[in-house]
């Protein structure tokens, strides 16, 4: 058990580094930023409690600000994402589900690839509404938000594809 959360707590911090140094420079046609740090939500057990998913939210979302330079646009797009992660997985699951597995094991591959791209959606849509408050432009956000759903769900589809399995953490 503290095996996985030892290996949960590497790929989160892999993930947060690989956010702020590798894609947050990456603006295609100034509209498409990819973001990868929600696929960190469907590694978690699909037993975790919901305070436990805002808390790893919350702390996220704050590393990804403080390294980022955001002020708290991450932190709270994040922390009411982890928030809703649970209601969000609930319809994806059957009734015959394993209660220590993760997402990922308990799902065929494309129920986990329609609620990757749920999950994106979600959080991409807070992240760009709160973004929007400082300059608000109905279009730019709109063109925005679907470039960045578009680059994210395929970067992510395409790491997972790359590791394999890896969204099974056992």
């Amino acid at each position: 058990m503290l095996k996985k959360w030892i290996k949960l707590i590497f790929v989160s911090l892999l993930f947060i580094a690989a956010q702020v140094w590798l894609f947050n420079p990456i603006s295609l046609f100034r509209y498409a930023t990819p973001f990868i740090y929600p696929v960190l939500l469907l590694m978690f057990p699909i037993n975790t409690s919901t305070g436990a998913l805002t808390l790893f939210g919350f702390f996220t979302g704050l590393a990804i600000d403080a390294l980022s330079g955001t002020p708290g646009l991450h932190t709270s797009a994040f922390t009411a994402t982890a928030f809703l992660r649970n209601t969000l997985i609930r319809p994806f699951l059957s009734d015959n589900i394993l209660e220590e597995g993760t997402v990922g094991q308990n799902m065929s591959n494309t129920r986990f690839y329609l609620l990757l791209l749920k999950i994106l959606v979600v959080h991409l849509l807070l992240l760009m509404l709160l973004d929007a408050f400082s300059l608000f432009d109905p279009l730019y956000l709109l063109l925005r938000f679907c470039a960045c759903v578009a680059l994210s769900y395929m970067i992510s589809v395409i790491i997972f594809l790359i590791t394999g399995s890896s969204h099974r953490i056992s």
